[in-house]
């Protein structure tokens, strides 16, 4: 399927890794031909139902995820993308191993723009919405015979479109047969411009089939939370100068700039109160679960209530504080506890029963540990346990997790004896 006068894979790969200011390559010539024409020619018609945005309106962009149904073309297609031999060559050409194909074509397969249509500049969302492997290689296979750079719709590869001074372009043509291939990550900016076709030329669209590759990892310091993808609305033409005359045209481009600018706000000031609306959900039910979930206690004593700095997971805050009764004399109570190897050295724990002298123990970093205090409860009685450490650690600040918690150590369990 791939064209044999390709470039040797070992030219494609310095080719891929030494693109800037992300790694990226444009093929021309990339299927063979008859391919290529086959995926023209059975490309879907324009589906206005297939044409809504992120905020649900229609818009001048189709997309088909159902790439078999389209016609003998996008079979022999999906098969060969989602072959072991040629996603063998896309590893050879990328330098990422364990590259997966997504079936699904979650946001891929056909895309067609039309006249007045752009793609703002942006980056992809990092993780697929059902496997959640992580996002790494887009290709993209342009299927336009007739098109011109002057019509715009090229796709451009962008260093830093947040900094409109200093920000470095690099675009390719869409052009019949072009496959351009780059990572994805979190500074892989891209987009196209505005389509303005000649009024002689109506009649054409902007057409491609995209095809997403992803893996079980990636490098660690790429690795940020799920994300949907990210946008920066395009700046003011650079023919827009101070003491240069307004033009109808300069007026209407800015106009334009301003209205997209306030729907992207609409739609992020809803996504915020929804997500907010979330959140403030999930700490009531957290709330209620740290009322009702006990700590663990073996022996003839209970907890009475749910004790505060007590998680549901069995890890305990900087401070805890329970209420139990002994159903039992007491005479000896002993603790289990797990340090985490992320608590900073020499922490010290610091345990009370009733207001009495407190016991200090120096936790050990990445153990199980153990110890006791000589007690005298009587049976029928309530007695308070506070445990409070020197310092804590934080999942998230540590980098193992988006976890923001201030913890102190898991609390295994709390043995009465009489």
């Amino acid at each position: 399927m791939l064209n044999p006068k390709l470039s040797s894979q070992e030219q494609l790969f310095i080719s891929f890794s030494e693109a800037k200011p992300f790694r990226h390559i444009s093929i021309d010539d990339f299927l063979v031909p008859t391919l290529a024409q086959g995926l023209l020619e059975q490309f879907p018609s324009f589906d206005p139902e297939r044409a809504k945005n992120e905020m649900g309106q229609i818009g001048g962009k189709a997309t088909r995820e159902d790439v078999r149904a389209l016609g003998p073309a996008y079979e022999a297609a999906d098969n060969f993308f989602s072959s072991p031999e040629f996603i063998n060559f896309l590893s050879k050409i990328t330098g990422i191993p364990g590259l997966i194909y997504d079936p699904e074509y979650f946001g891929g397969g056909t895309h067609e723009n039309r006249h007045g249509q752009e793609l703002d500049v942006h980056v992809d969302f990092n993780y697929h919405r059902s496997t959640k492997l992580h996002r790494r290689l887009n290709l993209i296979v342009y299927l336009n015979p007739e098109w011109d750079e002057s019509w715009g719709g090229n796709i451009e590869i962008h260093s830093d479109p947040r900094n409109s001074d200093q920000n470095e372009v690099t675009q390719f043509a869409p052009l019949l047969n072009r496959c351009v291939l780059f990572e994805t990550n979190e500074y892989s900016w891209h987009g196209f411009s505005r389509i303005q076709l000649p009024a002689d030329k109506r009649h054409l669209s902007r057409k491609s089939f995209t095809v997403y590759y992803y893996t079980k990892s990636r490098p660690e310091n790429e690795i940020v939370p799920p994300h949907n993808t990210f946008y920066i609305q395009r700046p003011l033409p650079k023919d827009l100068k101070v003491g240069e005359p307004l033009t109808q045209e300069g007026y209407q481009i800015i106009k334009g700039l301003i209205a997209k600018r306030d729907v992207w706000l609409k739609f992020y000031q809803d996504l915020e109160l929804r997500l907010n609306s979330e959140i403030l959900g999930l700490r009531h039910m957290t709330s209620e679960l740290q009322g009702i979930v006990k700590p663990p206690v073996l022996g003839y004593t209970s907890a009475l209530v749910g004790a505060e700095g007590y998680c549901p997971d069995g890890w305990i805050n900087q401070a805890f504080k329970g209420s139990f009764i002994a159903h039992r004399e007491i005479q000896r109570i002993t603790f289990r506890i797990g340090v985490a190897s992320e608590l900073p050295e020499n922490t010290i724990l610091e345990v009370t029963i009733d207001k009495a002298s407190p016991l200090q123990v120096t936790l050990k970093r990445g153990s199980k540990m153990e110890f006791s205090i000589s007690v005298s409860i009587p049976a029928g009685s309530t007695f308070c346990i506070e445990i409070s450490g020197s310092n804590y650690f934080c999942p998230k600040t540590a980098g193992l997790n988006a976890d923001d918690r201030k913890l102190l150590c898991t609390l295994e369990s709390i043995i009465t004896e009489h």
